[in-house]
């Protein structure tokens, strides 16, 4: 093939070979038995490092057991509470089998520390079953001990989180109420559940009860309702003063803002919850709903 419409379309390139490479060619060329030596060491280096590299890629991985912690639910409102024990997962058998069914008192640690108490389930279930119910939105810290587990065993961590459920309220009930003994006297009555107990005095402080449209029920009552408790002072029992029927329709709104404190631990409401019920004016206050003959 002519190079001349190259040398056309492109020009003249000339190149001229650095001093270092000139002074190498020169003595590559004085030490020919040397330098194929050395050119072949490069090779095989290459090759070797090429191998290894390729080895340490494709080479058998241990096999890493994966843990796991089930979420901690809120404990179940009862006379007495039972709170729910937090359960380690584990992918694969890790605990030795004498151990199986017992205590452990050593190789797996809880911050910040709690009272409770840590067995083995199962071969691969570890749980702790806590003294007392758990704070409200409290992140707990689970650190294992190699010494926990046969020597065989690897785990993909030895250590993980989990965290307790938020503090957090609803209103399970509100409704108008009359008096059976007195027809006289209509009040508004709620009911309040909590996750955790509450702390009576902040809850009384921020909770709010008033009419959507103004309407002046309460009078000159100094206080427009009164609060008690029920189990473990998850439950709140709201009861508004004596109430005038207004003079026209309305709603009064129960609002419990965020902010309320609890006392397990130093968790807080993060958002607000309330409702409503309809106040029933004088002329709508009795009426049929329906006739059947």
């Amino acid at each position: 093939m002519s190079k001349r419409p190259l040398k056309n379309l492109l020009g003249d390139f000339t190149w001229t070979a650095p001093p270092w490479l000139s002074g190498t060619n020169l003595w590559t060329r004085s030490h020919r038995a040397l330098s194929l030596v050395l050119v072949l060491l490069l090779v095989l280096g290459s090759v070797v490092s090429w191998r290894t590299w390729h080895w340490y890629q494709h080479r058998p991985q241990p096999n890493r057991i994966t843990v796991t912690a089930d979420p901690i639910p809120v404990t179940r409102l009862e006379k007495k509470l039972q709170p729910a024990p937090l359960v380690v997962r584990f992918s694969g058998s890790v605990a030795r089998l004498d151990q199986v069914g017992k205590e452990v008192r050593e190789g797996v640690r809880l911050e910040p520390a709690i009272d409770g108490r840590w067995s083995w389930a199962s071969d691969c279930n570890l749980v702790f079953q806590p003294a007392s119910d758990w704070p409200a939105d409290q992140k707990y810290r689970v650190t294992f001990a190699k010494t926990l587990f046969p020597k065989q065993v690897l785990l993909d961590r030895y250590t993980l989180e989990v965290t307790t459920p938020p503090f957090s309220g609803s209103v399970t009930e509100l409704e108008f109420y009359q008096d059976p003994r007195d027809p006289a006297v209509h009040q508004v009555v709620a009911t309040i559940e909590f996750t955790h107990s509450v702390n009576r005095g902040d809850l009384e402080q921020r909770l709010v009860l008033s009419p959507l449209g103004g309407s002046d029920v309460f009078g000159a009552a100094p206080k427009h309702f009164a609060v008690t408790y029920g189990l473990h002072d998850r439950l709140a029992y709201v009861r508004s003063v004596p109430l005038a029927l207004p003079a026209r329709e309305d709603f009064m709104k129960l609002i419990v803002p965020p902010g309320v404190a609890t006392t397990q631990g130093g968790a807080r409401t993060k958002h607000a919850f309330d409702s409503k019920v309809r106040l029933p004016d004088i002329r709508t206050f009795f009426k049929i709903e329906s006739v059947e003959g």
